[in-house]
């Protein structure tokens, strides 16, 4: 591998001037991070990519690294984010939406029975929790309802799984795709795409102009409007106090 990098304090120099651009802070870490993904940027959607980058390999390095991680974070926690131990992530989970395990547990069986499949279904299970999620980014649905995620899909008239006592079969079911599905989305591991609704009905019930995300499953409406948004929980830096405030 060539990392012939460390030794160009013209490319360093340089190189930290591009990443004070995107307010990335370069350590020794990161930089052979860089030199990594400059040697290995041969695959054929990175030479697509790339022939749209001027500047030399290792702007080209550090820009890729910057939208990957929004512009704002370092690459490397992303990655810590996503090799998280199941115990992590539920304990993450815990931290940020201020819930026990028993309500955790709640929450999961809840979306469960709302998704199709008997709990097998992962993406339809993401889809359900993504909803509820919403509701606690909403101005509206938090003024309504409150902050708390437990609260919020236990509330009357609003998860009929709940209300009727469907979802009691799904506690403790932590074998299920669909528990799974709830805990990667919450400690925000999913790969699945979120979406930006607030309601759904179940398959038999279509709402016009609804989307059904899975075939067979829920058709989810109500879109989140922009200007009711509020921050995102989940990647708030730990230790945050989860404070409620428009963009």
């Amino acid at each position: 591998m060539n990392l012939e990098i460390w030794n160009d304090k013209q490319k360093i120099k340089e190189i930290k001037k591009i990443a004070s651009q995107y307010g990335v802070r370069l350590t020794s870490t990161l930089l052979l991070a860089i030199s990594i993904l400059m040697t290995s940027a041969s695959s054929k959607d990175m030479r697509e990519d790339r022939e749209t980058h001027e500047e030399i390999d290792f702007n080209y390095a550090i820009t890729r690294m910057a939208i990957k991680n929004d512009k704002k974070e370092n690459i490397l926690q992303i990655n810590e984010e996503t090799s998280l131990t199941q115990e992590e992530k539920v304990e993450k989970i815990l931290h940020k939406f201020n819930l026990t395990e028993e309500e955790l547990d709640v929450c999961c069986a809840i979306a469960i029975a709302e998704a199709c499949g008997e709990g097998t279904n992962y993406e339809e299970a993401t889809h359900v929790i993504n909803t509820a999620y919403n509701r606690l980014i909403s101005a509206r649905w938090v003024a309504s309802l409150g902050d708390n995620l437990y609260e919020q899909m236990t509330v009357p008239n609003q998860f009929v799984v709940y209300q009727n006592g469907n979802y009691v079969k799904y506690l403790g079911r932590t074998d299920l795709p669909g528990y799974q599905a709830v805990i990667d989305f919450l400690s925000n591991t999913s790969e699945i795409k979120e979406h930006n609704y607030l309601s759904f009905r179940s398959s038999d019930s279509k709402v016009e102009g609804s989307s059904q995300l899975v075939a067979g499953g829920n058709h989810y409406f109500n879109s989140l409007p922009a200007d009711d948004r509020l921050d995102d929980f989940r990647i708030q830096e730990e230790g945050r106090k989860l404070h409620l405030q428009k963009y």
